[in-house]
């Protein structure tokens, strides 16, 4: 009778033991699919992301600005513009700057922006304009090659209101100041402002 309680012990043992060694696989296979999701996000969170904006500068020039929002350098960053963007453009030398821009690499650090020019005001006027797109392909720090595409529709960016900035205010300003010394001194002895 001691032999059989020995036997259904042991059987018991066994079996709690085989049930022990699934729960630890499963368990431990949780745990490595979890640290893989964990690194993933980490990875996600601390890389270089570029992103594309629409600026109109100086009141002549509207430029794509690719600014590099995430926490890393973006090292070999490559511009390339989709063919059919570029041939509805009408300025030669827009065109000819979006063409060499497929061969040229640069580095875009954190939290610095890259522009490129993709017309004049003239581009408010071309009816036959396609949608800025394009794809920016870059490594970040690990040198993980990314490829974001790029789709902006510029008819969607009709209107461009523009302010008076302080500096042209203030240069303006300046400008009137001069002009009113010169016509002071002119009077005053026949001195000249140069």
């Amino acid at each position: 009778m001691a032999d059989w309680l020995n036997v259904i012990i042991t059987f018991i043992y066994t079996v709690a033991t085989i049930f022990i060694c699934f729960f630890n696989y499963k368990s431990t296979k949780a745990t490595k699919e979890q640290t893989i999701e964990i690194k993933r996000q980490f990875d996600e969170e601390n890389r270089a992301y570029i992103t594309v904006e629409v600026v109109f500068v100086n009141r002549a020039f509207y430029m794509l600005k690719f600014t590099n929002n995430g926490r890393k350098i973006a090292k070999n960053v490559k511009i390339v513009f989709d063919d059919n963007f570029i041939n509805s453009l009408m300025e030669n030398d827009i065109i000819r700057i979006l063409k060499e821009l497929k061969t040229m690499e640069c580095i875009i650090g954190i939290g610095q922006t890259y522009e490129v020019p993709i017309g004049t005001t003239k581009i408010r006027r071309n009816a036959r304009k396609e949608p800025a797109s394009g794809v920016v392909y870059y490594k970040d720090i690990n040198d993980d090659i990314k490829e974001q595409n790029f789709h902006i529709n510029l008819m969607n960016y009709a209107h461009f209101h523009t302010i008076e900035t302080f500096e042209e205010k203030f240069l303006k300003e300046i400008k009137l100041q001069r002009t009113e010394i010169a016509k002071l001194a002119d009077k005053q002895n026949g001195f000249k402002l140069q």
